[in-house]
């Protein structure tokens, strides 16, 4: 096992996830906070601005809570009972739901950019959705290369 080689997938890759379910949070938040002030002026929230932040919640939570089960299913499984198959089943499947969570990590990021919900957390939110695209393509080699990640 290269331990040295698995850690550098899965240490930046648990911090982006870890960002991505702190995203969806502030994300709710504001969103509870705009649904109040539309109730105070006795106004709907817009459906495309609903439609939005449930959606943007869903995929940076949902993602993000994929991919540490698949991690956790991994890591388990790889020590108790090492099977090639599993391995790169759940290493592929991690780092494609680590994928899907960086890519919702950036486009947040953008978006926020031009309503400025959570202010200087864009640049956090878009640093970690390039980190996780990089960590996801990281991962996806080592599966690869080693036929999976704590092989």
């Amino acid at each position: 096992m290269d331990w040295p080689q698995a850690i550098s997938y899965a240490a930046p890759a648990t911090a982006v996830a870890g960002i991505a379910i702190h995203a969806a949070v502030k994300l709710s938040g504001a969103y509870v906070a705009l649904r109040l002030k539309a109730a105070d002026q006795q106004r709907g929230v817009p459906p495309l601005v609903s439609a939005y932040f449930s959606n943007t919640v869903r995929v940076l939570f949902g993602s993000a809570a994929l991919f540490f089960g698949a991690a956790i299913a991994d890591a388990i499984l790889s020590f108790a009972a090492p099977a090639p198959v599993l391995a790169r089943a759940f290493g592929y499947g991690g780092a494609l739901c680590l994928l899907v969570c960086g890519f919702a990590l950036l486009l947040q990021g953008g978006v926020d950019r031009h309503l400025k919900l959570l202010g200087g957390l864009r640049w956090l939110h878009m640093g970690a959705g390039m980190a996780g695209i990089g960590a996801a393509a990281w991962g996806m080699t080592v599966v690869t290369r080693h036929g999976g990640v704590w092989v």
